[in-house]
This record gives structure tokens, sequence and C-alpha cells, in this order.
């Protein structure tokens, strides 16, 4: 799982020197999920190389690397993925619709 924090010595680093760790908190994870958090743990690595010590951007980057934990902690992979790729509407989109004589919510 990513953390954004070490939780033990024994605690696989990816990359080298930053803040974002992977292991696995539960042997049922599957391969393609820790395929997955190792791919997105390293891209918050790299973009966290790109931030100043102690930045808005920097805490964004941790807070990133705890929900990603949760998500895949909480089997919750599936329902991120489907909201990714079909986000919901925002406010302006649904008021556009309903302009248009079309419901949002049918």
């Amino acid at each position: 799982m990513a953390l954004s924090v070490p939780l033990s010595r024994s605690t696989l680093r990816v990359g080298g020197g930053s803040a974002f760790f992977v292991r696995r908190l539960r042997t049922i994870m599957s391969e393609s999920d820790d395929i997955e958090v190792r791919r997105l743990c390293q891209a918050l690595e790299r973009l966290e190389k790109l931030t100043e010590p102690g930045s808005l951007e920097r805490e964004a980057l941790r807070k990133a690397g705890f929900a990603l934990h949760l998500v895949f902690f909480d089997e919750r992979r599936k329902e991120v993925e489907r909201l990714y790729k079909n986000p919901p509407l925002t406010e302006a989109e649904r008021a556009r619709m309903i302009s248009y004589g079309l419901d949002p919510d049918a």
C-alpha cells in the first residue's frame, strides 16, 4: 500500500529519498493493485522532487499519498477508477443541461 510516511524498517522505499513508500498491508492485495499503487507512488515521488520543502504543494502531495493508501486499503480502487473516467457533473454543467431541457439525473 502507499503511504506518505514511513511505517517500519521493512517498508520498501520507492525510488530514493522521498517520503513515498509502498508496502503490502494485506496479503489479499492483488498483483495488479500492487503494480498500480507502485506506479502512482513513483509519480507522486517525481512531483515531490519538484516542490519546495514546507510548500502547500508538498503538503497536498503527501495528503494525496494518504488518500491513495486509503483507496487501496479500503478496496475502493474500482470506485475511484469509475469516477476518474466518468467524473460527476459540475454545477455549471448541470445548469447547462437543465437550460437545454435535459434532466441531468435521468
